[in-house]
């Protein structure tokens, strides 16, 4: 078929919708255009923010890293409050460990802060710094743990059609919506 039949065709064509008006040959290209666009689109803009220093994408994959690890790690089955003197008992862990790192020592002059360093001298004021705090124990008490049972990933789900546990499995709370709900053995209620 010449350029010329092709024209004709489409000129016939006119008053077809769009689509329809496209030669066997056209529409192979146009289905061959969309599929590289489709393919390669995706992987230049992904190129192009990857190379972006201002694109947090370390950001955007430590949230999905955390969530990964939140979903594999046992929950906490038990909670206890005990003497900071006396810790945490065996198989239990603080909840809180978080430790503040304190302040360093500046230098005052003028209107300016600069951090002191003893080798180069201060002309004013020294304010010294205040030193790091662990703040896993509040007022001379500390949160305590146990983990157990299993992971988010691991837990035994109601059926999302029978809003019923698997045979052999409760509810593990009785006042939860189907959707909030987790399944155990009878005898871990």
């Amino acid at each position: 078929m010449g350029d010329g039949d092709v024209r004709r065709q489409r000129t016939q064509n006119r008053d077809l919708p769009e689509d329809q008006s496209l030669t066997k040959y056209e529409q192979f290209h146009v289905t061959i255009c969309t599929i590289l666009i489709s393919l390669i689109l995706p992987a230049i803009v992904l190129a192009v923010v990857t190379k972006i220093e201002s694109f947090p994408t370390e950001k955007y994959l430590a949230e999905h890293k955390q969530l990964l690890e939140d979903w594999t790690t046992q929950p906490y089955v038990d909670i206890k409050l005990e003497d900071t003197a006396a810790g945490c008992p065996i198989d239990y862990e603080p909840l809180f460990t978080r430790k503040w790192n304190g302040t360093k020592d500046v230098c005052v002059e003028g209107l300016s802060f600069k951090p002191y360093v003893s080798e180069d001298g201060c002309r004013g004021d020294i304010i010294r710094g205040i030193p790091p705090v662990d703040m896993t124990s509040i007022t001379g008490k500390i949160a305590c743990g146990k983990r157990g049972g299993p992971t988010f990933l691991e837990s035994i789900r109601v059926d999302p059609e029978t809003e019923e546990c698997p045979r052999t499995y409760v509810p593990c709370s009785a006042i939860t919506e189907a959707d909030d709900t987790v399944c155990v053995k009878e005898y871990e209620v």
